[in-house]
């Protein structure tokens, strides 16, 4: 190795003297390489000694500023052969500088290849086929001279490799969190509601006389053993209620030979809210008190929105007007789904033609309250003479009198 480079001006002053010498014949120290001639032989040479030293210096000088010599290393070899000599050129008629990769070490230049001739951009950096938005490297961090394949590190022009290189933006999906599923919607049965205050009162209604063990026959239809809502209505009421014994004051039972255990203030209308099928289809819209119970009571055949409901009766007599109150135990007469006549408001007629178009059959408890007239027991039956006023009330408005004595709860039974 050299380890400094001569002076290119000292060097060519040096051929030049020497020039200087030969051609004025002085005495210079032979050469190995001269040849004794004549002067103009000497003239010759000289010349063209000077020529090749000046050449030789302007080749150092280009040398010198190309930077093809270094202080550390001398002249540098073509790799491609291993051997020494000068730095190979490059297709573009300039020396390149070798490149540092990546990784730190260094890329022979003689494989560096033209970008305007070799480097296909869309092969090696295109974006859609060679970079995963996952893994795509910083581009604050890597080198744009070059690209990587993942094998082999190929320097490319800076100019081409931003070109080519498109730096692929990761998309961001954002999951925000699922809305929170739809509260369950709760369905809160209603409250009962509290019955009407008032209803409608129906007037100059004929009432018939019925009673608890009455048979078939002398003007009924039923046999009263049994209601339509309980099928041992004589049993449970305590047993048989003579019709043919006058009730008096104050407890309207006496003469039986039992103790009633219901009501004997009693009455039916022609509404059977159980056993008929429309009537028991409508109830829950027709019946003015349903909404006071529970919703489930409205399907329910073991349920009667009629029976043990108070109903307030009126008779005059001779100018004075009798009021007792019963409570509903029975349905008829002779209909028993006359909702219009039951529940209307504009006093309208029993849809029965039969017993004088009768709207109600009464107790004989309540039949000698109101003071019924007939010469007898039978004739107070059918008599077209007992004209009533009625209309239903809640329990609360019943006032205290003979009918509060025993008062009936028990639903329907039916065997």
């Amino acid at each position: 190795m050299f380890s400094s480079r001569p002076d290119p001006a000292q060097r060519l002053a040096a051929a030049l003297e020497r020039a200087r010498q030969l051609a004025g014949d002085e005495t210079v120290a032979p050469s190995p390489w001269s040849v004794r001639r004549g002067r103009g032989g000497r003239r010759r040479i000289a010349i063209a000694l000077a020529l090749t030293g000046l050449l030789a210096v302007g080749f150092a000088t280009a040398a010198y500023a190309s930077g093809a010599w270094h202080h550390h290393d001398g002249w540098h070899g073509n790799n491609r052969s291993g051997g020494g000599g000068w730095t190979g050129w490059s297709s573009t008629g300039t020396t390149t500088d070798p490149a540092p990769t990546t990784d730190g070490t260094t890329t022979d230049p003689a494989t560096t290849t033209d970008p305007a001739t070799t480097t296909d951009p869309t092969t090696t950096s295109d974006p859609t086929t060679t970079t995963d938005p996952t893994t795509t490297t910083d581009p604050a961090t890597t080198d744009a001279a070059t690209t990587t394949d993942g094998s082999t590190t190929t320097t490319s022009d800076p100019v081409t490799t931003t070109t080519a290189t498109t730096t692929t933006q990761a998309t961001t999906t954002v999951t925000s969190n699922p809305p929170p599923p739809p509260a369950p919607v709760t369905t809160t049965a209603s409250a009962p509601a509290a019955p009407p205050t008032s209803y409608p009162l129906h007037t100059g209604i004929t009432a018939t006389v019925f009673w608890v063990g009455e048979p078939k026959g002398n003007g009924s239809s039923e046999d009263n053993s049994v209601s339509a809502y309980d099928d041992t209505w004589e049993a449970d009421f305590g047993g048989y209620d003579n019709y043919t014994v006058t009730r008096v004051a104050p407890t309207f039972s006496n003469g039986l030979t039992f103790t009633p255990q219901q009501n004997p203030f009693y009455l039916d209308l022609p509404y059977d809210d159980v056993n008929d099928h429309t009537a028991f289809h409508d109830r829950c819209q027709v019946v003015p008190w349903a909404a006071a119970f529970p919703a489930g009571d409205c399907t329910d055949p073991s349920f009667s929105y009629m029976k043990n409901h108070w109903v307030e009766i009126q008779h005059t007599v001779s100018g004075i007007t009798y009021t007792a109150y019963a409570q509903i135990e029975d349905a008829g007469p002779y209909v028993y789904d006359d909702e219009a006549y039951v529940f209307g408001s504009n006093d309208a007629r029993p849809a029965s033609q039969q017993a004088s178009n009768a709207g109600l059959d009464v107790s004989p408890a309540v039949r000698d309250y109101l003071r019924f007239g007939g010469t007898d027991a039978q004739d107070q039956l059918n008599n077209d003479e007992n004209k009533v006023n009625w209309r239903f009330v809640n329990a609360d408005q019943v006032p205290a009198g003979p009918w509060t004595l025993v008062v009936t709860a028990q639903q329907v039974y039916q065997r």
